[in-house]
Order: structure tokens, then sequence, then C-alpha cells
């Protein structure tokens, strides 16, 4: 029974890795997907979430090896090489400013999720969860936070996979989508398939997270946890495949009508509002473990610091009734370039002697890492390409992004060799 509840606690814990990536990003990406290529894209948000759990364990075995949370095994492998210190807090900079934008479109996403089927006061709206996540937060529990965002994710997936449920889907075309196929035109959204589920600031979430726990209880928590966040985001993409025209969470909720009725703009804004809230509860949390971890100072309290600035920073924000599905992009956009970095470092770290001790990973595994290195080397450089295709109106070609991220990818397993040849460490 001790067994049992040691294995209920993880998947509560764990959790919060789904309710993170579930977020109003990934309702409007999913949403888009399925809207634009029907099922055809479900077999990229299976592959995203393995890539996920393959980069989510690798944050949290580091934590839990080495006995440091990431920011601070990150800040040892780069303490000779000036260089790589200036790319750790690169990226620590990068994931904080990408919370701040997540945290607007999370607050104004769960705000459009109540409007759906209620005349919410935008002001009160906002001051409520503002200070429900305070509250939370403010708790400093991991445990408190994770057992409220776990019954959060449970009635979002209910509630997405209700509506799926009552669709008018042809089940046969939706098992098609488990097979790799790329439509014309959707590469970028495929690449936000994979983006919108890979997210930088949970590979520091997963780490604090990961702290005093046992890799096998953490690795059953994350996998089933990864697993729930899966399903809901297929169903999510299943039920995008009804609207008909251009997307907005209204027209969701419009192409639901002729099925469910006002049952569906029910359900789809209780899901949306889950999705945001949870997530607005989760990007603080995560940006204030990284502040923590690379800014050491005994006077002031910087894990609470930080995430009263990024939570204040989502409500002055959306106080500005800016349009969510803007701000996700720019989110998206900032996610999508400092991914790569993020993803190098964390499987330099994995395989770092001083850091890993005698817990070095195989052969099977690094080439696993080999696979998602190169993959989100290909998602960075496209947000990048598109990024200097409207600033410079210069673009490079697919074919180009392909080969510089291979060559990354090759860089950075010639380095790992060469670190893992360093004495007196054995691999297991």
């Amino acid at each position: 029974m001790s067994d049992f509840k040691q294995k209920f606690k993880s998947i509560v814990l764990w959790s919060l890795i789904a309710a993170a990536f579930i977020g109003p990003g990934t309702v409007t990406t999913a949403s888009l997907a399925g809207a634009s290529y029907n099922y055809a894209l479900i077999w990229a948000l299976v592959f995203a979430s393995l890539t996920c759990f393959v980069l989510q364990e690798a944050s949290a075995r580091i934590s839990i090896v080495s006995g440091n949370e990431l920011p601070s095994a990150l800040l040892s492998i780069s303490k000779s090489n000036r260089f790589m210190r200036f790319l750790v807090y690169l990226i620590a900079i990068s994931v904080v400013i990408g919370c701040i934008a997540y945290q607007a479109g999370n607050m104004t996403g769960a705000l459009s999720g109540i409007q759906l089927f209620s005349p919410a006061n935008r002001l009160v709206f906002l001051s409520f969860i503002f200070v429900v996540i305070f509250l939370l937060l403010y708790s400093g529990s991991y445990q408190k936070v994770a057992m409220v965002l776990s019954i959060l994710v449970a009635i979002m997936g209910f509630s997405f996979i209700y509506i799926v449920i009552n669709g008018p889907h042809n089940w046969a075309e939706v098992g098609s989508g488990m097979i790799p196929t790329i439509p014309e035109n959707s590469w970028l959204i495929l690449m936000g398939l994979i983006g919108t589920t890979i997210v930088p600031y949970n590979l520091f979430l997963g780490s604090g997270l990961g702290s005093g726990q046992t890799l096998n209880t953490m690795r059953f928590g994350l996998f089933i946890s990864i697993i729930i966040g899966g399903i809901i985001s297929i169903s999510i993409l299943i039920n995008g495949s009804l609207i008909d025209g251009e997307f907005s969470f209204v027209s969701l909720a419009e192409s639901l009508n002729p099925v469910m009725g006002n049952q569906g703009a029910l359900f789809l804004g209780i899901g949306l509002f889950a999705a945001g809230f949870t997530s607005s509860v989760t990007s603080p949390m995560a940006a204030a473990i990284l502040a923590k971890g690379f800014i050491q100072n005994k006077k002031v309290n910087i894990y609470r610091l930080t995430w009263l600035i990024v939570l204040f920073s989502g409500l002055f924000f959306s106080m500005l009734d800016f349009k969510p599905i803007p701000l996700i992009v720019l989110a998206q956009a900032l996610n999508g370039m400092i991914l790569p970095l993020a993803v190098i470092l964390i499987w330099i770290t994995v395989n770092h002697p001083l850091i890993m001790k005698n817990k070095l990973p195989g052969i099977a595994y690094n080439m696993a890492f080999f696979i998602v290195s190169c993959i989100v080397s290909i998602i960075g450089l496209t947000a990048l390409n598109n990024q200097s295709e409207k600033l410079l109106s210069a673009t490079l070609s697919n074919e180009f992004i392909y080969l510089i991220s291979g060559v990354i990818s090759i860089i950075t397993a010639i380095i790992i060799y060469k670190v893992r040849l360093l004495p007196g460490v054995h691999s297991s």
C-alpha cells in the first residue's frame, strides 16, 4: 500500500508538467492543426510527448543524482568557460522573459475560457485569479500546488475528451493520423505542436520537482503525467477539426453547437479556463526555480521575488486587454529560439562526470538525445528563420536548416564524448 501511495503522490506531483505545457498555447496550436489539416498531425503530438519525456527525465535526473537543481548544475559545468557561461545566462534571461510573455497569454486565455459561457467582468476575474495564484505560490509547497492543479488537469482532460466523444468524428481517420505524414504547407504548425509541448521553462520546473525523489519514482510519475498531457493535447486537435473558417476560441465553441448545443461552449470554456489557470501557476513557479539557482542572495528571497514579478507582469499586460493569440505566438517564438541551447547544455550536463558521478547514461540514451537535439535545432532555426523573413525579407531553405541542425548535434556529440573521458568515472 505504501508503494501505491508513493506512486500516486508522484503522479500528482508530476501532473504539474502536464499542467504547465497544456496552456492556451497548446489549445491554440493544436486546434489550428485540427482545423487546417484534420487529423493528419496527431502523430506529431505523440512524438512531441515522447521527446518531452526524454528531456524532462534528463532534467530531473540531474537534480536527483547530483543533488543540485538544473540552474546550479549548468553553472558548475560552465565555470571555466566564459562562452558557455554566457549561453547559460542567455538561456536564464530568455526563459524568464518567456515566462512573462506566457503569463499574460495564460491569464488572458483563462479569461477567454470563462467568457465563452459567462459574461465575466475582466477586472474582477483577473484580480480573482491573481489572488488565488498568489496564495498558492505563497504557500511555498510543491505538493499543495500539485494537488490543486492535478484536480484542474483532471477537469480539463474530462472537458476536452467529453467533447471528442460527443463529436462527429471518423475514428478510422483519427487512427490514420498516427501514421507520420507532413501535409503541404504544414511545416510551421508541425513545429508549433512540438514547440508547445516541449517548453524550456518546464525543464527548470521539472528539475525543482525532482529534488528528493528516486529515479524510478520520478520516471513513473513523469511518464504517466506526460501520457495524460499527450491525450489531452490530441483531444484538442481532434476537436479543432470541427472548425470551419478562421480560428478563434469563439469559432471553436461555435463549431460545437450543431453537435452539443450550449454544452459545447460550456465544456470548451471550462477546459480553456483550466488550461490557462494551471499554466498561470506553473509559469511563475518555473521562473522562480530558475532564478533561485542562478542568483545566490541570502538577504533577498529570490524565489518569491521572481514569481511575484512574473505574476504581476502577467496581470499588468492582461489588464491592457491584449488579444491572447498574439501573446501566445510571441511566447512560442521565444520558446522555439532558446530551446536548442537549453537542450544542448542539458545533454552535456547529464553526461558530465563531475555532475553525474557514476550515473552516466548509456549509448541508447545518448542516441535518443541526439535525435531530440536535431529536432529542437530545426525548431529553433525555423523560428529564427521566420523572424528573419519578417524583419529582413531573407530566408534560409529547409534543406540548409536540416544540414545546420545535424552539424550542431554532431559537434555537441563530439564535445560530450570528450567530456565523458574525464578520468575516474565509469558509465552505468
